[in-house]
C-alpha cells in the first residue's frame, strides 16, 4: 500500500508538472523517516533543522501524506484509497503510543 508514498513526488518523471501548484506542502514517508532519525539524540554542535519536537508533529506529516494524495488525485483514486489504508494503520499504531510527557 505504501509504494506511492515512499519517495518525494517527482512531477517531471510522473508527467504531472502542475503538482506543486496543487500541493503546496509535499510530504512522503522517506522524508518522515529522515526527520524521525534526525529527532534522536544529537552530538553537541549538530543542527536541529528538519526534526520533530513531538509525536504530534510526526502525526501531522503522516496526515499530510494522505491528504496531499486526496487533494491531488481525488478521494476515489487508487493511490488515495491506498493512503486511506495506511492512515488507518498509522492511527491504530498511534493509539498504542504512550501520551506525551508534560515538562514543567
Amino acid at each position: 500500500e505504501a509504494f506511492a508514498f515512499l519517495a518525494p513526488v517527482d512531477p517531471i518523471a510522473l508527467g504531472i508538472p502542475h503538482y506543486f501548484q496543487i500541493v503546496q506542502h509535499p510530504m512522503d514517508l522517506t522524508t518522515v523517516e529522515y526527520k524521525l532519525a534526525a529527532s534522536g539524540p544529537k552530538p553537541k554542535g549538530r543542527a536541529d533543522k528538519g526534526k520533530y519536537a513531538d509525536k504530534n508533529e510526526v502525526a501531522r506529516d503522516f496526515e499530510r501524506v494522505w491528504n496531499n494524495s486526496v487533494k491531488f488525485n481525488g478521494p476515489d483514486h487508487l493511490v488515495s484509497l491506498a493512503g486511506l489504508k495506511l492512515e488507518e494503520a498509522f492511527d491504530k499504531a498511534m493509539r498504542g503510543c504512550p501520551p506525551d510527557e508534560v515538562v514543567s
